[in-house]
């Protein structure tokens, strides 16, 4: 998503002699995944501010960013794409806590079966 703002900002610290031929590579990575993450938090915390969520929000994303990293599943065709699919997981789950009213046996169920689904 972020690739030409990544590629012009390396481009500018070759220039400049901040990087090296070998950590361009790595430098235009490196600021292209800090743009998404943090277009990422922008949005969370916009969401969650919208929402009157905003804690629910973090804490949802403190949990969620680890498990889409590491557990596979999904994945979009496109940065853009999984941005989109992101936020709308976002507010459906914010929307879902706020508007949602569970007794505590139903998520103890719950919680049981989205743990046995993450392990498998």
């Amino acid at each position: 998503m972020f690739a030409n703002l990544a590629e012009k900002i390396t481009e500018k610290l070759k220039k400049e002699n901040a990087i090296t031929n070998e950590q361009y590579g790595m430098c235009k990575y490196g600021i292209q995944q800090g743009a998404t993450m943090m277009l990422n938090a922008v949005t969370i915390i916009s969401i969650g501010v919208i929402l009157n969520e905003i804690w629910q929000a973090v804490l949802f994303m403190l949990f969620y960013v680890p498990l889409r990293s590491n557990a596979g599943g999904y994945h979009a065709k496109t940065a853009l794409r999984c941005y989109f699919y992101s936020i709308v997981i976002m507010i459906a789950v914010l929307l879902a806590i706020k508007y949602l009213i569970l007794s505590n046996f139903i998520c103890i169920i719950m919680l049981i079966f989205s743990s046995g689904v993450i392990l498998i």
